[in-house]
């Protein structure tokens, strides 16, 4: 939080990894959101393959638009 006057969190996939989550519920902003309890979210994929491709394209996307705007 001491990175922007306010950081809001939404916590999608808190599972640990052994339960194929890939986030976490810890709290890390100053107000932290935890819909479906912050786990498994309703029609989302459920298998590992599909989770880590999301979650790859994801990553590969937002650098890429980080990049665009120069902050890379």
């Amino acid at each position: 939080p001491s990175d922007a006057a306010f950081v809001d969190v939404i916590h999608t996939d808190g599972s640990n990894i052994l339960q194929l989550g890939f986030g976490t519920l810890q709290q890390m902003g100053h107000v932290d959101f935890y819909p479906n309890g912050g786990v498994h979210q309703p029609g989302c994929d459920a298998d590992f393959v599909g989770k880590l491709s999301h979650t790859v394209w994801a990553a590969v996307t937002q650098l890429d638009t980080l990049a665009a705007e120069g902050a890379v």
